[in-house]
């Protein structure tokens, strides 16, 4: 088994937030505008790195209004990010000061808990998509080659990009079972299942007590065994202490 890198967040004032998808100045200038300073923000995937027609400038312009805020921007792998934008040779974030990849099943220390990162999910619209243009159907959905290669142990948090769920999504008025008809994606139900069983494992493996995700595109929260399951909507901010 390999080493756990780890990431440790120094600030006090944590913020998480919700899928952006590519949207990624406005939340920090409503931020900034509400003279918020020295913080960390956790973007729960769906960035939108590395997507065709991403404009550079506004990578520039996150990481100067981050340097005003003198605030730094974790982002974590969703489903709508390129993995090659998460490699550690990649240096697609070299340019940007205060904006930081965290790897998948990376160690997070936050004011004295330590998490784990579990990012990528499988996209519910890859049939709708260019694989290798604006999807990655083969690398997209959680690593569980990764998972397995880790150590089992608690962690008081989960940082991920998807989430346990209440139900079986392969029901036939599901969203997932729409998509797998409307795009001829026979495996898509299959693959979703599997994922969420992918899911249980993590959860099992490391008995969190908060698990905090976008993905779903709703704010929503439950109680998954002996987990609170915090689920963010696009663009919503949760400041930790009340997390």
């Amino acid at each position: 088994m390999g080493h756990t890198p780890m990431t440790t967040i120094q600030q006090a004032n944590v913020l998480l937030l919700g899928d952006t998808h590519g949207l990624n100045l406005s939340p920090l200038r409503a931020l900034a505008d509400k003279g918020v300073r020295d913080a960390a923000v956790i973007l729960l995937g769906d960035a939108g790195f590395g997507f065709p027609g991403e404009a550079p400038d506004e990578w520039a312009g996150v990481d100067k209004v981050l340097h005003d805020m003198g605030s730094e921007l974790y982002v974590l792998r969703g489903n709508h990010d390129n993995p090659a934008c998460f490699r550690g040779d990649s240096g697609y974030l070299a340019p940007y000061a205060h904006i930081h990849a965290l790897h998948d099943f990376e160690e997070v220390s936050i004011g004295g808990k330590l998490g784990i990162v579990v990012g990528g999910a499988v996209s519910i619209d890859r049939n709708a998509r260019t694989p290798g243009l604006n999807c990655w159907p083969d690398a997209e959905g959680v690593n569980a080659d990764l998972f397995h290669s880790r150590p089992k142990r608690h962690y008081d948090f989960v940082l991920a990009h998807t989430s346990p769920t209440l139900q079986d999504p392969d029901v036939a008025d599901s969203t997932v079972y729409r998509y797998a008809l409307n795009y001829s994606d026979d495996t898509l139900c299959d693959d979703i299942v599997n994922e969420q069983r992918l899911i249980v494992d993590i959860c099992k493996a490391y008995t969190p007590d908060r698990w905090f995700a976008g993905h779903w595109h709703v704010s929503f929260a439950f109680s998954w065994d002996n987990t609170r399951v915090q689920i963010l909507n696009i663009k919503e901010l949760l400041p930790w202490p009340q997390a």
